[in-house]
């Protein structure tokens, strides 16, 4: 159903849904603490669709295409600053730096 209403949306907005998906793919694997690596492919991959966007305006009118297709506020979570590396923050201030260490299919 997703593949199908993404059809419908303009470039921008298709690349701010892909780029939300595969964020919270990402983060999913930073709490399970499962595939680093693959979270890291996914925040750059994600980042590299935002930096794709070309102005607020676009990223504006992308959020609200969002909300009228599917009935959800999309709420800023986070920020992406630059710097080395990844690090995440959980919602009490604690930071974990992510590395590119690879699944333990032993753990």
């Amino acid at each position: 159903m997703l593949a199908h209403c993404a059809e419908t949306l303009d470039d921008d907005t298709r690349a701010l849904l892909q780029a939300l998906i595969q964020i919270a793919s990402a983060m999913h694997k930073v709490c399970e603490n499962v595939g680093p690596r693959g979270a890291l492919h996914l925040l750059e991959r994600a980042s590299g669709r935002l930096a794709a966007l070309p102005d607020d305006d676009a990223v504006n009118a992308a959020r609200a295409e969002l909300k009228e297709s599917f009935g959800v506020e999309l709420t800023e979570i986070g920020a992406a600053v630059e710097g080395e590396g990844l690090t995440a923050v959980d919602a009490q201030g604690d930071e974990r730096t992510l590395e590119a260490t690879g699944w333990d299919h032993f753990r």
